[in-house]
């Protein structure tokens, strides 16, 4: 997405689980009245890179290593098609996983990270998590999803907002965004046993100080989250890995969270209060 006169910054996209590229549409536009230009692509089994059948399948092996390199391919793209345009990247969700190990992978490489619905899960979780996904994986395979994977992945951020009215009460206040992601063909449904294994092995991977030093300390990192996100813990697990990023020796890195918004802050009725706070702080680090 392009504004109409010569960009001042580059916004890369990275979305997140089970939905795609096509949702940031009304927030790129919006960045283009800015005077920014919005890229981004969807996430192998994710959107149009899915395969009929496939959709919420991932790679089989190294996955988060392969999504980062293709993030780091589109990002070249960028730089070569704006050059000398400051590069921001922007991770929502999983993406803001991705974007967390894409730091440590890649630093220096971007001027700046913004890492919207993230959050921190306890070292427990992570492996109690990963030894059940492993036993279902060899039971129904890599490429195809569990029952009991989804629940314990999911039911568990449904519960905070019973009585519920949807299945995905917990990804907006909005009830007309809840509505347009169950209708959408491209988003919902169930993530295969093999990814979740993979973004289990990523969380723990950018949990680990010894992984967070290799960051670029200079690269600034906004935090930013709906106080009421269960992705993010309502707040602290948020706050814990910002505090493990200022731990790592990050110089810059700013944390805002929402009163009662919940894991889609950009598709909240108040998103256009959003939209403003993001193009001030990218404006803030375009020096």
């Amino acid at each position: 997405w392009e504004p109409e006169e010569t960009p001042w910054a580059v916004i890369q996209v990275a979305h997140g689980m089970i939905e795609h590229i096509g949702r940031y549409e009304e927030v790129a536009q919006a960045m283009n009245r800015a005077g920014i230009a919005v890229i981004g692509h969807d996430h192998p089994g994710h959107g149009r890179t899915a395969k009929p059948g496939e959709l919420g399948e991932f790679a089989e092996k190294n996955g988060v290593r392969r999504v980062n390199g293709a993030m780091a391919q589109v990002a070249r793209f960028a730089k070569h098609k704006f050059q000398g345009i400051p590069h921001i990247l922007l991770g929502h969700s999983m993406g803001s996983f991705l974007t967390r190990s894409y730091l440590i992978r890649y630093p220096g490489t971007v001027k700046g990270a913004i890492l919207m619905g993230t959050g921190q899960n306890p070292d427990a979780m992570l492996v109690g998590g990963k030894a059940l996904a492993s036993v279902l994986a060899r039971k129904v395979g890599r490429e195809n999803a569990s029952d009991v994977v989804e629940k314990l992945a999911f039911g568990a951020y449904n519960k905070a907002f019973a009585p519920n009215r949807t299945g995905y009460d917990w990804l907006s206040v909005s009830e007309e965004n809840v509505d347009a992601y169950i209708a959408d063909p491209l988003c919902g449904g169930m993530a295969s046993t093999g990814l979740f294994l993979e973004l289990l092995d990523g969380m723990a991977f950018i949990k680990k100080p010894a992984n967070l030093r290799h960051m670029n300390m200079a690269t600034p990192v906004l935090f930013i989250s709906g106080d009421r996100d269960p992705v993010g813990g309502m707040g602290k697990g948020v706050r814990a890995a910002y505090d493990s990023f200022r731990r790592a020796g990050v110089r810059d890195a700013e944390l805002k969270l929402y009163p009662g918004l919940r894991h889609e802050i950009l598709n909240e009725d108040c998103r256009a209060q959003v939209y403003d706070d993001l193009w001030e702080w990218i404006e803030r680090h375009n020096g």
